[in-house]
């Protein structure tokens, strides 16, 4: 974009922070995506961290 140019009829150029801004709708599906995939990590950890707890409690009962 050049500072200038010539400017679209109808404008001055000072609508430019209007059209530089990502719409509140946008922000937000971006803001609810980050957590949902903070909450899947932890799940995964979690299942993770779970199943190596079974497998190494199980190993111990069978050593007794």
């Amino acid at each position: 974009m050049s500072s200038k140019g010539p400017t679209i009829l109808g404008t001055d150029g000072n609508d430019f922070m209007h059209r530089q801004t990502v719409a509140s709708h946008y922000q937000l599906r971006m803001f609810i995506l980050n957590q949902v995939l903070v909450l899947m990590k932890i799940i995964y950890l979690k299942a993770v961290l779970n199943t190596l707890r079974a497998s190494f409690s199980s190993s111990n009962s069978v050593r007794r």
